[in-house]
């Protein structure tokens, strides 16, 4: 038997499976199932802390690290057994079919949920598929499992026609909006949603990236903030840094999606990131909101910086 719970929560019965490794994909689903009602919701160590402290009824992390090569093809042999699969045998799966521990679960009337441009823009190369398929690995990922019977999708004409009688369209509008209303206080303890008036900073993990050091980073962030008047800060989802030691700025979650805190009618919100123009999609849910990119080259402007030749 190999051990992979690191942490596992069940208070009531359920018949669905979502396993997901992305926070977005997990409001996703909570806006499908309109709640976490009849469902054992499974992710990684990354998100451990942050499940372990919702309202879901039912939470299982598994600790992915301890995936070996070829395990997945002694499960298929019957060589290898693992402790979750008592938890999800014969409940119906929601979540993505390419990630680690994919194969223990049973995809038969199963469904994918977006989580990116991959869930449909095509199948991975067929040498690829074979040299998962040699592992024991799912083969067929993205959606393309016969098994699989929906794949939800934002933008459905954006589709593979191979996919289109899968496809189950929903709209962003009404998912954030449900994600504002109900999801977001299943999942985090605190959150705020009142960003009116506010100079919000987004940060980037550019310490992480090994662009500048811990040290370069808070620096540079301390420049913006003081320029910049930042009241809030946003992390990025693979920025590890503790703001909170170092300013007095509202430290918003990390791993609230970006879409979901800003609201349609949120007003004298401005925006402040390094170099991520992925800000300006939050445009889409409020075409007021002011986005201020500070510099045009990431790694040429933080090189500058760093002997002095680059101001905020």
């Amino acid at each position: 038997m190999k051990k992979i719970i690191t942490y596992k929560r069940i208070r009531s019965d359920y018949s669905n499976v979502c396993y997901v490794n992305s926070i977005f994909a997990l409001f996703l689903y909570l806006y499908i199932n309109k709640g976490s009602k009849n469902t054992v919701f499974v992710s990684h160590v990354d998100f451990e802390a942050l499940l372990k402290n919702s309202q879901l009824d039912n939470v299982i992390i598994v600790n992915t690290k301890l995936n070996g090569n070829w395990d997945s093809l002694l499960y298929k042999l019957g060589l290898l057994k693992y402790d979750v699969t008592e938890f999800i045998q014969g409940k119906t799966f929601f979540g993505h079919d390419h990630i680690t521990y994919a194969f223990l679960f049973d995809f038969k009337n199963g469904s994918i949920l977006e989580d990116g441009i991959g869930n449909y823009n095509g199948q991975i190369p067929i040498l690829k598929r074979f040299k998962r398929a040699i592992k024991g690995r799912v083969i067929s990922p993205l959606g393309y499992d016969k098994k699989i019977q929906h794949v939800y999708l934002s933008k459905p004409e954006q589709a593979d026609p191979l996919l289109c009688n899968k496809v189950v369209p929903f709209t962003i509008p009404d998912f954030l909006a449900y994600t504002r209303s109900y999801g977001l206080a299943l999942v985090f303890e605190q959150f705020t949603l009142e960003l009116n008036n506010k100079n919000i900073l987004f940060t980037q993990p550019i310490s992480e990236a090994a662009i500048v050091s811990e040290i370069e980073k808070v620096q540079v962030y301390r420049e913006i903030i003081e320029k910049y008047k930042i009241n809030m800060i946003k992390p990025h989802p693979r920025d590890y840094t503790d703001y909170s030691l170092y300013f007095e700025c509202d430290i918003i979650d990390k791993y609230i999606p970006a879409e979901a805190m800003i609201c349609p009618n949120g007003e004298n919100i401005s925006l402040f990131t390094l170099n991520s123009t992925s800000l300006f999609n939050l445009k889409e849910v409020n075409s007021n909101i002011d986005i201020h990119i500070l510099l045009s080259d990431l790694h040429k402007d933080l090189y500058d910086w760093k002997l002095g030749n680059y101001n905020f």
